[in-house]
């Protein structure tokens, strides 16, 4: 048998769509909708992940933090990255919403995006930043603390306002590092 007659063969291709977005669930978010390149059949197939997986680490200009223009202009690319990834996603439950992010001049955008997050019954939820305004402490949505759908919370490098009542009946694993907890 010649190995040769099957090179330049496209298999992954030929698999089912629901098979596609759980390979792609694994890739952060960046790098899911960078296979949208790869053929017409994979143009929108990221749309349908159940994983919204943000890092604001892997867009370049974030480790420039001696070059302040540079720095700026990749904070404002990432926002509107995510802002059009939440905006195009046809999901309507999200399996893991997970953000990495060192937030430096306004955090109305986190608020936006975990509103949005929230609305779609997460069942993971994984969020670490940092906020360099100390001024602007975690005031998560009030019906953030009323998930009955959240499964695992992870929360890291942030200051949280917490209510008097939280009710996650469905919560198995929670972990929380480096945070300021602030009572409301």
């Amino acid at each position: 048998m010649d190995f040769d007659a099957n090179e330049g063969v496209d298999r992954i291709s030929d698999l089912p769509n629901h098979i596609l977005c759980h390979i792609l669930s694994f890739l952060p978010t960046k790098y899911a909708v960078g296979t949208s390149v790869l053929s017409t059949r994979w143009r929108y197939l990221w749309t349908s992940v159940p994983v919204f997986n943000f890092d604001g680490r892997l867009h370049g200009g974030f480790n420039s933090i001696f070059n302040m223009n540079v720095f700026l202009e990749s904070e404002i690319t990432f926002r509107n990255v995510v802002n059009r990834v939440m905006l195009l996603n046809s999901i309507p439950n999200i399996q893991k919403f997970r953000l990495v992010y060192d937030c430096h001049y306004n955090a109305a955008p986190i608020f936006t995006w975990l509103q949005v997050g929230i609305s779609h019954c997460i069942l993971e939820l994984n969020l670490d930043f940092c906020l360099s305004v100390l001024m602007e402490l975690m005031m998560l949505p009030k019906n953030f603390f009323m998930r009955c759908t959240l499964v695992v919370l992870k929360l890291s490098r942030m200051p949280l306002i917490v209510p008097s009542f939280v009710s996650f009946p469905k919560l198995k694993v929670l972990e929380i590092r480096r945070m300021v907890y602030l009572d409301d």
